[in-house]
């Protein structure tokens, strides 16, 4: 990720891990979280096996492109946001 050491870019994705479970935690019965349960489980329950097998698949490969997404945003943000305060830090040394 260009001029950041690996250190770095493990703990933004530690601290990415860290948040993302947090969020999981507080809101685990949100609206979104019960109509994409029941939806998936009425799919699951009219279907036959190798469609679930192919449904579960395409879940699982939907959450990590999410994840990857989230993750490349959280990391871009830190980014960004160091990018921001470098010129504001190079001012404040002037008197």
């Amino acid at each position: 990720m260009g001029d950041f050491p690996d250190w770095f870019i493990h703990a933004l994705k530690h601290r990415f891990d860290e948040l993302s479970f947090i969020v999981e935690q507080q809101n685990p019965h949100s609206p979104f979280n019960k109509q994409i349960s029941l939806l998936s489980d009425h799919i699951k329950s009219s279907s036959n096996e190798t469609t679930n097998n192919l449904f579960t698949e395409w879940e699982d490969a939907l959450t990590r492109k999410h994840g990857s997404e989230k993750e490349w945003l959280y990391i871009q943000g830190v980014k960004d946001g160091i990018s921001i305060t470098r010129p504001v830090n190079q001012l404040s040394k002037f008197p």
